[in-house]
């Protein structure tokens, strides 16, 4: 797992993560749609929310699908 921080050029900060998490009981792996963010840390939580919200160890059917755009 990778996770890259940008910051744009109205100084707000942007996270791209190599992968998206994928339980048994979402249709399509989970995507955040906040983006556009005031810090580094504040990217690097919801980067770190993004491929943990949804995990669960004891799910044997989830996936990590690759964030082609990555």
């Amino acid at each position: 797992m990778k996770v890259k921080i940008k910051i744009d050029h109205e100084g707000k900060y942007h996270y791209d993560t190599s992968h998206y998490c994928k339980s048994s009981t979402q249709a399509g792996p989970y995507i955040s749609s906040s983006q556009r963010l005031d810090t580094e840390t504040e990217a690097m939580e919801y980067a770190v929310q993004q491929v943990t919200v949804f995990f669960a160890v004891m799910d044997e059917e989830l996936v990590w699908v690759p964030n082609e755009d990555y």
